[in-house]
């Protein structure tokens, strides 16, 4: 199974499936994300399955697509919403998106929110020290994310938004921790903006929520979201959020916890200004 379509591909993980419900008396199917989604449901039909079938999307990949492949997938989305017995969305916002796309009745879609497991920091944390080996030696702003380079996150946002605002705030720095398929195209266009200097790609990192408690501010550049979990960490270890006004992301932050913005660094430099972020770690 892929990430992508690929007929060839999803067809064969498609009998494998098929083959393994035959076979094995599952009481329950559990299946997460939209391709996993569709081709086990379809699966689970396909093989005569009694057990109960439970989607849970973790985003709705409709929403990252556009023109015809947003129709195709919603499309999928709806049909296979006959095929299971419940759709599990991870925020309110998900789930009446959910309901008004029309993928099930509103009996057989449910929400249970994400949760974590509060993050903990090592007995001796040197924030300084952190700060540092992520390239902000100073007391200016340091800045970041903990996210997948991935075309949900768009990195291309975060980085012109970055670049906006070292117009402004020189001294600022920028890091972006995780890896992803978008790696190399991230770094090549910090260059191309002349802004490599103040970025900082520290790839996968066990230690996530030790960059993420050095941080000034914690952002977000998504363009869709179901209810994300680096927010969550950034919230509980007191990092202030600013974010695109996404579904998930805002139902995390509708109680003030962080700024939500359509036009990024606009939105940054209004909280700068009143003094939102910088003064006082909330």
């Amino acid at each position: 199974m892929q990430r992508s379509i690929d007929p060839r591909a999803d067809v064969a993980a498609l009998r494998q499936l098929v083959a393994i419900l035959r076979h094995k008396p599952f009481d329950v199917i559990h299946l997460h994300s939209s391709k996993a989604g569709f081709l086990g449901r379809f699966a689970a039909r396909a093989s005569g399955s009694s057990a109960a079938v439970v989607y849970t999307p973790h985003g709705l990949a409709f929403l990252g697509a556009g023109g015809a492949r947003r129709g195709l997938y919603l499309a999928l989305e709806r049909l296979a919403g006959r095929m299971c017995d419940r759709i599990v969305a991870v925020s309110a916002g998900e789930r009446a998106l959910a309901l008004a796309a029309g993928l099930a009745d509103p009996g057989r879609i449910v929400c249970i929110p994400n949760g974590i497991q509060p993050p903990a920091l090592p007995g001796v944390y040197d924030r300084p020290a952190m700060r540092r080996a992520l390239g902000q030696a100073t007391g200016a702003p340091l800045i970041g994310t903990a996210a997948r380079l991935a075309p949900q996150k768009n990195p291309r946002l975060f980085l012109e938004a970055a670049a906006r605002l070292l117009a402004q705030l020189p001294e600022a720095r920028f890091v972006w921790c995780g890896g992803g398929e978008l790696e190399a195209q991230a770094r090549a266009y910090a260059r191309q903006l002349s802004i490599d200097h103040a970025c900082n790609f520290t790839g996968h990192r066990d230690d996530a929520a030790q960059i993420i408690a050095a941080l000034d501010v914690f952002w977000l550049t998504s363009d869709y979201e179901a209810l994300p979990q680096a927010p969550l960490e950034a919230m509980a270890l007191g990092v202030p959020i600013v974010a695109t006004d996404v579904v998930g992301t805002r139902d995390l932050l509708r109680s003030g916890a962080g700024l939500l913005a359509l036009d990024l660094a606009p939105g940054l430099r209004r909280a700068f200004t009143n003094r939102m972020i910088f003064g006082s770690r909330i």
